[in-house]
């Protein structure tokens, strides 16, 4: 079971329809830095509704795009398959594009569906050698999710019964919120995503006394629960734990 946080960041930005970046590589060649940080993602929302995401170097400089997902968790799904397949070079295909330059299609293995796709390139010789980039920028990207350390973050994990759910923690490592189970992995992150679009301020998110101590509850935009947090002995502790909850959450890297 994969365990995964991220230097993803949301951005509203516009990008019309394409089956691959726009932008042009006249020649391939490893720039400076790109070993040297890892691969990264930016997910977004276009003027169009629909969600992409750019998967980029160690640079920055941007390897492939997605296609465009009526939905944020479709989009999730699209790049949790990326990184499931994205290591591995057999699943890139090179592809030579209407206007005679070339470009690398990242198909998924389990049903050979095109994940995203780079951008052009001039020779068919430098998009086959920029394989090797958006294998290193993926497992990179792995290499620091797998990393958590002592930076707060989210883990998804999966249950016996199939289900998926979050947690997000503290940089000493305390479970600060707890959600309830999803039918996917792609869900379960979605839901941290609500968790960070301000579910922890809305009206209905205030300490309350259960039969196990006092705790507080996340909710979403449509009324339903997200997360919940640890039950603490006291009122005061509970509001303590609510407030640095609040602090907390804006500033963790989601995927």
């Amino acid at each position: 079971m994969r365990t995964l946080t991220s230097v993803l960041t949301i951005v509203a930005l516009s990008l019309g329809t394409a089956a691959c970046a726009t932008s042009s590589m006249d020649d391939y060649a490893d720039a400076d830095g790109e070993s040297a940080a890892p691969g990264s993602v930016d997910l977004w929302q276009s003027t169009d509704g629909q969600f992409r995401f750019h998967f980029l170097a160690g640079n920055k400089n941007v390897l492939f795009t997605s296609e465009g997902y009526t939905t944020r968790t479709n989009a999730i799904g699209g790049i949790l398959s990326v990184l499931d397949n994205g290591v591995d070079a057999g699943q890139y295909e090179t592809v030579k594009a209407t206007n005679g330059k070339y470009f690398l299609r990242l198909h998924a293995a389990a049903n050979g569906q095109v994940i995203a796709s780079t951008q052009l390139y001039a020779t068919k010789s430098s998009a086959t050698r920029a394989i090797a980039s958006c294998v290193r920028a993926v497992g990179s990207y792995l290499d620091q999710v797998f990393s958590a350390g002592d930076r707060p973050h989210v883990e998804v994990n999966a249950d016996s019964d199939g289900s998926f759910a979050f947690s997000v923690v503290d940089a000493a490592g305390t479970v600060v919120l707890t959600s309830h189970k999803y039918a996917s992995e792609a869900s379960a992150w979605n839901g941290a995503f609500a968790i960070q679009a301000g579910a922890l301020n809305a009206p209905s998110c205030q300490v309350a006394q259960q039969a196990e101590g006092f705790s507080f509850t996340a909710t979403a935009e449509n009324g339903s629960v997200v997360a919940t947090s640890p039950s603490y002995a006291t009122q005061a502790q509970a509001d303590a734990a609510l407030a640095a909850a609040r602090a907390l959450v804006p500033s963790i890297d989601i995927l």
